[in-house]
């Protein structure tokens, strides 16, 4: 058939942004993160969406209850109809995090596709076909979107995967036995600089 028109939002590293989709749903993409959609999207039987990196999700529940969903290039659906939802899909695998409302999880998993109702509170990690779910504070998982991270009992190796994906930074622990360090508090996500001291002192 046709070729049909696309619309993408991209981030740079340290960039994050706002999107208001065409239904009054709004996303917060985080930095170094794409969001694709078909420009009719409006028009489509489903509200489809594909992201490569992080987003922070708040989906209008449509009258005539149109699906909305979105999707990973592995193969992760998120189904929903109206909730709040963080979707996390980089080189270390994709997590989903449930704020608000219900959703719907698709795993393509090598048994068979994993189909998994979600409730708030709760985190679905899926990595190289393998899921695990888990009661999780939602608020850690989108604090971002408030430019601040929430560390609890975070790993240091946790939070130099973090600096590459947010930063494109490659920070190199001379140490290994420091990588199983953890480390628990809040900060500001500003620049990467004041992180590093951080981290530093941590």
């Amino acid at each position: 058939g046709e070729k049909k028109a696309w619309m993408e939002y991209q981030t740079a590293y340290g960039e994050t942004r706002t999107v208001v989709l065409p239904d009054g749903s709004s996303v917060v993409l985080n930095a170094n993160s794409t969001l694709t959609l078909f420009s009719d999207w409006n028009e489509e039987p489903e509200r489809e969406i594909w992201l490569d990196g992080e987003a922070f999700f708040s989906v209008v529940h449509k009258k005539d209850n149109k699906l909305f969903r979105v999707k990973t290039k592995e193969g992760v659906s998120v189904e929903v109809l109206g909730t709040t939802f963080n979707v996390y899909n980089r080189l270390n695998g994709t997590k989903v995090v449930l704020n608000s409302g219900q959703i719907r999880l698709s795993l393509p998993t090598t048994e068979s596709p994993e189909r998994i109702i979600m409730k708030p509170g709760e985190m679905v990690e899926y990595k190289e076909q393998h899921f695990k779910k888990k009661e999780v504070d939602p608020e850690m998982y989108t604090a971002w979107t408030d430019n601040k991270i929430i560390l609890n009992k975070t790993k240091l190796s946790e939070m130099v995967n973090m600096l590459k994906d947010t930063y494109g930074l490659d920070v190199r622990v001379s140490d290994t036995v420091l990588m199983d360090q953890t480390v628990s508090g809040s900060m500001p996500l500003g620049n990467a600089e004041v992180l590093l001291q951080q981290m530093a002192k941590a």
